[in-house]
């Protein structure tokens, strides 16, 4: 969870913005450079664990939405990735945990800025 989380969060990208490529059509895909800004998984850090738990919930809530009319095809291979990612992403920024993970995720990398 602490590895999902903070990979797919803004926090990151904010983080490592200024390092990826930007090819003819916009941003080239990342590789390498995520393992390069997560710090290392340390259980009894109470960051992390925020991450843990926040991520968690989203994904709960997440997965609440696979029945939706209209969202339900955003978790099959019926939409193209490019596509379904991007809606994804919306998706989760729409739902009421959203908030708490954004906000961990942040803490996280402030605190590991500070360190």
């Amino acid at each position: 969870m602490f590895l999902t989380g903070l990979i797919n969060s803004d926090s990151l990208l904010e983080r490592i913005a200024d390092f990826i490529p930007e090819g003819d059509f916009g941003d080239r895909h990342l590789h390498t450079l995520p393992s390069k800004a997560v710090p290392q998984y340390d259980p009894a850090d109470e960051a992390h664990a925020r991450v843990i738990s926040a991520t968690r919930s989203l994904i709960i809530e997440l997965e609440g939405r696979r029945h939706i009319v209209g969202q339900g095809e955003l978790f099959t291979i019926e939409v193209p990735m490019a596509s379904r990612r991007s809606r994804l992403r919306a998706l989760m920024k729409s739902l009421g945990s959203y908030g708490e993970y954004a906000a961990a995720c942040a803490a996280l990398y402030e605190a590991t800025a500070l360190g």
